[in-house]
C-alpha cells in the first residue's frame, strides 16, 4: 500500500475482534491511567478503547489515535477535542516519526500487520520505542505478531540494539514492551 492510498473499510462499524478486547482489557484493568497519561492508539478499528477509558476515566485521557481508513477517521472526527486527537495517516509513513511526541501508553494490535517488509516493520517499531517515555508501555497482541513469521520482539528489539533499553512480558496473550 503507498503511504498516500487509504483504506475504505467497515471497521468502524463492527465489535471488537478478540485481540482488541483483550488489549482493552489488559488497559482497564492493569494500566493506572491519569488525567495527564497520553495515550497514542494505532488502528482505531470501531473505537472501544477510547469508549472503555473514557467511561472509566471520563474523557480524562490525552487520547491520540491514528488511521489509515477514511471512515473510521470520519467516524470520530466528532469526538475531535483537546482530549482526543485523530489523525488519517499510514502508520508505516516515513513522516510518522516527525509528528509523534512522547507517549505513556502505546497500543497496536497489530505491530508488523500490513507491513510490506521486515524492514519497514522494524522501522515502524523503531519508532514507536523512540516515542515512549521513560517506563512508558507499547502493547500489542500475539496475534499481530503471529502475522510475519520474522516477528519476535526480543529479537526486534536485539536487531535495534535496544534489548537492555526494555523489557517484555505477557498478559495471556497481550505483549507488554516497557521503556527501562
Amino acid at each position: 500500500m503507498k503511504y498516500n492510498e487509504y483504506l475504505i473499510s467497515n471497521w468502524e462499524d463492527r465489535a471488537q475482534t478478540k485481540d482488541e478486547e483483550e488489549i482493552t482489557n489488559y488497559v482497564v484493568n492493569h494500566c493506572n491511567l491519569t488525567k495527564d497519561t497520553q495515550m497514542l492508539h494505532i488502528g482505531i478499528g470501531c473505537n472501544e478503547l477510547w469508549h472503555t477509558i473514557t467511561k472509566k476515566y471520563f474523557y480524562s485521557v490525552e487520547y491520540t489515535g491514528i488511521t489509515y481508513c477514511i471512515l473510521e477517521y470520519e467516524k470520530v472526527l466528532p469526538l475531535h477535542s483537546s482530549n482526543y486527537i485523530p489523525i488519517l495517516m499510514n502508520k508505516y509513513n516515513p513522516i510518522l516519526s516527525n509528528i509523534l511526541k512522547k507517549y505513556d501508553l502505546i497500543c497496536d494490535n497489530n505491530i508488523v500487520s500490513y507491513a510490506d517488509s521486515d524492514i519497514e516493520g522494524l522501522e515502524y517499531f523503531k519508532v514507536l520505542l523512540n516515542s515512549l517515555k521513560d517506563g512508558g508501555k507499547i502493547l500489542t497482541h500475539q496475534l499481530g505478531l503471529n502475522y510475519r513469521r520474522t516477528a519476535n520482539i526480543n529479537k526486534m528489539l536485539e536487531k535495534l540494539n535496544l534489548d537492555k533499553n526494555f523489557s517484555v512480558s505477557s498478559s495471556d496473550s497481550v505483549v507488554i514492551i516497557e521503556k527501562i
